[in-house]
């Protein structure tokens, strides 16, 4: 009963303080909701802070130097229809219906790969970079899809721009079919990849990075392609992993990832697939299922191989300048194709931290500023108040006491004195 009276007396009180003194509770109550709505805000500056957003800044550069893109060339068709009939494959390699009647006892995957896919005598007629064939070195690569691909990457760069210093590449062709005659989905021709030369071409991991650009250039045209480059440079402050290793690709280890997981699944490969001790299939029902797993890991969630993505990055892209026939007559269903920079001007962006401590100074400023009116000045004088009350009071409560026990004392003993003595 005495804790209930006690808090009744208390609660009494403070509805007699609200009435008697209404000023003083509009200043409390201001004071209180501005107080939540800093402490709010600051929380939030402080999340901020510890976790920043990142923005996005762009500027533009002019290299002294121009350092091209590799290309790389698939054709299309991309398979000898001939070999195909010789190994019994009536369509795309890639179909799984087509391996029926392949002769397994006396061929292998190999075998029909090797002859039914073009070599690099009959993809190029004429290659240059600069003027000079030796600047390019060629790299081939063998898929599914596409069969074997060529990728011409550059050894030097450039100093001046313009058509003379780029790429001048002229590619064979044995279609004869007309350019405008050529309607149907994937006309003879040639896919065109530019990227970065530190990226090697794969099926489907390079393709899947979006760092990619891409050309059709079709069996007798000549096209002009000019460039421009775009370099994109990640931001760490947020824990974001890349890699700063320029020797390492990262769609090569998208695609070993794939590999690796067609590998644990069918226990046999196909000759486009790389790095493995795995056996190649050797039979219909294999074969089956080793392109029937392959095209379905096409789409594995990059996220699970644990790959690095590069801290710079760089686009290239294209502008067709203009594309003719390459060839009046007919006779020569070639294809040419040039592609070069018209300056030396690139673009830069890259990442920064868009909150740091100078703004989460501004910002709790401001708050504090604005919504409490406090000053450095005003701070000062709140701290000196507040440890003038936590502090300050109960010391010279302390030295009254000990005064007035001080004072009690000397009068004991004044007393004392004054009392007469005892004889007995």
């Amino acid at each position: 009963m005495k804790l209930a009276e006690k808090l009744k007396k208390m609660f009494l009180k403070i509805i007699d303080w609200f009435i008697s003194k209404p000023k003083r509770v509009i200043r409390f109550l201001v004071l209180f909701v501005c107080s939540i709505v800093v402490a709010f805000q600051l929380c939030e500056c402080l999340m901020k802070l510890l976790n920043p957003p990142i923005s996005t800044h762009s500027h533009f550069d002019l290299n002294g130097t121009l350092h091209y893109p590799a290309v790389t060339f698939c054709r299309e068709p991309a398979f000898k229809e001939d070999i195909l009939s010789k190994y019994n494959l009536s369509i795309h390699p890639s179909m799984t219906s087509s391996w029926k009647n392949f002769p397994f006892e006396t061929s292998s995957l190999s075998d029909v790969f090797e002859e039914s896919t073009y070599s690099r005598e009959e993809f190029f007629n004429i290659y240059a970079l600069n003027g000079n064939r030796s600047n390019i070195a060629i790299d081939s690569t063998m898929t599914l899809t596409y069969g074997r691909c060529f990728t011409l990457k550059p050894r030097v760069s450039t100093d001046l721009p313009w058509k003379s210093s780029g790429y001048s590449i002229t590619l064979r062709h044995d279609h004869k079919e007309e350019f405008e005659d050529a309607s149907n989905t994937e006309p003879p021709g040639f896919h065109v990849y530019l990227h970065d030369p530190r990226e090697t071409f794969t099926e489907h991991g390079i393709l899947s990075s979006g760092r990619i650009e891409y050309i059709y250039l079709y069996a007798n045209e000549e096209m002009e392609l000019k460039l421009t480059v775009q370099q994109f440079t990640k931001n760490r402050a947020r824990g974001i992993k890349c890699s700063d290793n320029h020797m390492k690709s990262t769609s090569i280890c998208h695609e070993m990832c794939r590999w690796k997981s067609v590998e644990e699944v069918v226990k046999c490969v196909g000759p486009w697939i790389k790095h493995s001790s795995a056996p190649q299939c050797n039979n219909y029902h294999d074969v089956r299922d080793l392109i029937v797993q392959y095209k379905y890991l096409s789409t594995i969630n990059e996220s699970v191989c644990g790959c690095l993505e590069p801290c710079l990055s760089v686009l290239y892209s294209s502008f067709v300048m203009y594309r003719k026939r390459f060839s009046e007559n007919g006779y020569d269903p070639g294809s040419q194709i040039y592609i070069y920079y018209t300056s030396k001007m690139i673009t830069n962006i890259e990442e920064r931290a868009g909150y740091d401590f100078s703004q989460f100074i501004a910002d709790m400023g401001g708050s504090l500023g604005f919504l409490l009116g406090l000053s450095v000045i005003g701070l000062i004088v709140a701290l000196e108040k507040i440890l003038g009350y936590l502090f300050l009071d109960k010391l010279i409560k302390n030295n009254e006491e000990k005064a007035n026990e001080n004072v009690e004392n000397a009068e004991k003993a004044e007393k004392h004195r004054n009392e007469p003595s005892q004889v007995f």
